[in-house]
């Protein structure tokens, strides 16, 4: 499917206190594919973000948005029916979001390259991820990108009332780049 989404945004007090005012045009596009073949499933996502109409002095530049890049590009292979594991570019959403969550608002999306693994039984549910974050493709690392390595793993318990009790174990191995 495709997506285009344009937003006008304009602020009269930065958050920094800053009294000057602020705004742009803010322009996102997507282009997604699925395939799916027996046990397979092939995902993939192009993502364009661009701004315009921003006042000279601004502090959003091209740091934050420009271009295209991938987003998702990856292959996932359900073993069993609980039993998926996932291979390539992705996104996360862990657990409820409240620690690791696709960006929903913002124009860019963070993106992870590596393994996940999905496994459930009964009420019970696991999410456990061996990842790096992402970088555009074709571009240069640059300063403000992080890099480094994120393991996570989740446990999930879904209730008789729809209540879920989850338990998160996360280590990252931050490694900053230039």
């Amino acid at each position: 499917g495709a997506e285009q989404r344009t937003r006008y945004e304009t602020i009269s007090t930065r958050y920094d206190g800053d009294p000057t005012s602020d705004q742009q045009l803010a322009l996102r596009g997507r282009f997604t594919a699925d395939a799916v073949k027996d046990a397979f499933r092939v995902q993939f996502e192009a993502h364009y973000t661009e701004v315009a109409l921003t006042d000279a002095g601004s502090q959003l530049d091209q740091r934050f948005v420009g271009g295209a890049w991938l987003t998702r590009a990856n292959v996932a292979w359900r073993a069993r029916p609980n039993l998926t594991l996932t291979a390539g570019r992705m996104t996360i959403d862990f657990g409820s979001r409240r620690l690791i969550a696709r960006n929903v608002y913002r124009n860019t999306v963070n993106t992870f390259d590596g393994l996940r693994v999905d496994a459930s039984h009964g009420k019970w549910s696991t999410q456990t991820y061996l990842v790096r974050p992402g970088l555009a493709v074709g571009e240069p690392q640059r300063q403000f990108v992080q890099g480094g390595t994120l393991a996570a793993g989740l446990v999930d318990r879904v209730f008789a009332n729809k209540t879920h009790l989850e338990g998160f174990v996360v280590f990252l191995r931050d490694s900053k780049t230039s």
